[in-house]
């Protein structure tokens, strides 16, 4: 990672309704953030939506389709603002 730069981790899963499942999934994200300070996990899954806080940090559950759309959102507010910019 380079200093100054944003970074999220990511992790993606069909599902993680059983207990073995959301384990593996859902704990190398705390291992991760407790090792680099990333302050927001996040899981992608099919359906699935929740917060988990645990070891001081809070992952996100989303489902892809919402995750996808957001990105998608927040793409198109950057164009936007780079045309704005760009007219001045």
């Amino acid at each position: 990672m380079r200093p100054g730069k944003t970074v999220q981790f990511i992790r993606v899963a069909h599902k993680i309704d059983g207990l073995k499942t959301h384990r593996r999934e859902v704990e190398p994200l705390f291992s991760v953030a407790k090792k680099t300070g990333c302050g927001s996990p996040l899981l992608v899954t099919d359906h699935e939506r929740e917060t988990i806080s645990q070891h001081g940090f809070t992952i996100e559950v989303r489902p892809a389709r919402e995750w996808l759309l957001t990105v998608r959102r927040n793409k198109m507010r950057k164009m936007k603002f780079e045309l704005a910019e760009d007219k001045t």
